[in-house]
């Protein structure tokens, strides 16, 4: 399955340990989507920031310990290897 992994972010932008970001995948047939990825110490700031004890609904994240190139390519060779979380996390951007 042929496919390229790319990131609408600058890489020394973001806090690798707290943080979250879209990751887009596109596929060699035109399918394309967009993950977008955290790490645990974000979604703690992100329920300090609101002062809330709950991360309010929203689109689903997936989770890294570390925003890295690495950690962003086995999270996505994980989804490959499951066509339907795929499609549960990632939003299908091009039918």
């Amino acid at each position: 399955m042929d496919y390229r992994i790319s990131y609408p972010f600058l890489w020394e932008e973001i806090d690798p340990k707290n943080d979250n970001v879209d990751v887009f995948v596109t596929f060699e047939d035109g399918r394309s989507y967009t993950l977008t990825v955290a790490t645990p110490d974000n979604v703690k700031s992100l329920m300090d920031k609101a002062s809330l004890p709950y991360l309010p609904p929203s689109a689903p994240f997936l989770f890294v310990e570390t925003l890295t190139q690495e950690h962003l390519q086995q999270l996505v060779e994980s989804l490959l290897n499951d066509p339907p979380l795929l499609e549960l996390y990632g939003s299908n951007l091009c039918p």
